[in-house]
């Protein structure tokens, strides 16, 4: 009994120093990306960071965190975030998002509003952590700008390494019951994407020092629907090293007025632009057409008809 209760002592003093040392790596480790963010030109600031779950977990939990990009395009605070793993899986982390957040885009800052927003990440163990596979979920998302709301029902998101490929991923995107400031006229029923995507560096734990660059993007049938009608893609883009984009998408419509009216409706097509899109969105029903992309420049035969956003 004596050797069973010593053996069962120095087991749980061995379990709390490995605890320690995890707990302590985890704290080393953020506040070294961290660091390494800010040498980098980003804006990657917390009020405070707390380790906690002895025995069975390692939990991080990131008060008032802050970041944006160099470019000072994009940003996001919180009051907090917390980072969950279980002890002896330091590398499969559940991360978590508080149900009120503040984030900065192009189009303007919004208050972002969740009933339940998380997402798991796995990486694979080594020097540079590089990413095996992620999922993000969103119940209920609404993101408040001054000019109106964007409201989701739900978001999904996937990405996972392609073993074959040094910086390949397959990503996927679900985004249900779309809408601006709840108007039926300008709602989508549902956005589905399923593609390839190709960068020109694996992501790993150096993505703030130097961002991957998207390289190639493949898309497998993806769908965007609402009542009445619905749009398909598929095709391929590449990105030169001047970071112009060139390929060929298969679009088929079926019923495409919906959309039209929908865009006319948001004032982002005149009456005429809304006529002449409709003309053409009839040949386009059935096989289908081909759009071309030649140096972000878009053709529809010999026509063109947009730009590959810079």
């Amino acid at each position: 009994m004596r050797r069973l209760i010593v053996l069962v002592l120095v087991a749980g003093i061995g379990w709390a120093i490995y605890w320690i040392v995890a707990a302590r790596g985890v704290e080393t480790g953020l506040e070294a990306g961290l660091e390494a963010a800010r040498g980098a030109g980003w804006q990657a600031d917390l009020d405070g960071l707390k380790v906690q779950g002895f025995p069975s977990r390692v939990d991080a939990v990131l008060t008032e965190p802050r970041l944006a990009p160099p470019s000072g395009d994009w940003g996001w605070k919180a009051p907090f975030l917390q980072l969950l793993a279980l002890s002896y899986k330091p590398t499969e982390v559940i991360a978590v998002w508080p149900l009120r957040q503040r984030v900065v885009t192009p189009l303007g800052a919004a208050e972002v509003t969740s009933a339940d927003m998380r997402a798991s990440v796995t990486l694979v163990p080594g020097v540079n952590l590089p990413l095996s596979k992620a999922t993000f979920v969103a119940e209920a998302p609404v993101a408040a700008f001054e000019g109106g709301s964007l409201a989701l029902q739900e978001l999904r998101l996937a990405l996972e390494a392609r073993p074959t490929r040094v910086a390949g991923y397959r990503a996927g995107i679900e985004a249900k019951a779309i809408s601006w400031d709840g108007t039926p006229s300008l709602a989508l029923e549902r956005i589905w994407a399923d593609a390839d995507l190709e960068f020109d560096a694996p992501l790993d734990r150096h993505f703030a020092e130097k961002p991957p660059r998207l390289t190639g993007i493949e898309l497998h049938n993806s769908d965007i629907s609402l009542e009445g009608g619905t749009l398909n893609l598929s095709g391929a883009l590449t990105q030169g090293p001047d970071g112009r984009w060139n390929g060929k998408v298969r679009l088929r419509s079926e019923n495409a007025s919906p959309f039209i009216a929908l865009l006319a409706k948001a004032g982002w097509l005149s009456p005429r632009e809304a006529r002449d899109l409709t003309l053409w969105a009839i040949a386009t029903s059935g096989p289908g057409v081909t759009l071309e992309v030649k140096n972000n420049d878009i053709f529809a035969g010999r026509f063109l008809v947009g730009r590959v956003p810079d």
